[in-house]
């Protein structure tokens, strides 16, 4: 062996290489997805904040398209 050390000790030496090798490529994933992620959070919000405006409303200018919102009915007129 190679400077006294047991063959256990190789093979957790050898573990725990892999190991730190596997936990930079989680933290490298993890630093390229963030920025992504947090603006896809961003405009989650913005997008919440826009439909719950007004009582649960849309703002006036969303256009209802591909959104699932059906559009507001138009008011019925009522003759007196």
């Amino acid at each position: 062996m190679t400077d006294g050390i047991t063959p256990e000790q190789l093979d957790r030496l050898r573990r725990r290489e892999a190991f730190l090798r596997e936990r930079d490529e989680v933290r490298a994933l993890r630093d390229r997805t963030a920025p992504r992620r947090a603006r896809v959070w961003q405009l989650g919000e913005a997008l919440r904040r826009a439909v719950t405006e007004g009582e649960g409303e849309p703002p006036a200018h969303h256009n209802y398209a591909g959104c699932g919102v059906a559009p507001p009915e138009p008011p019925v007129e009522t003759q007196s």
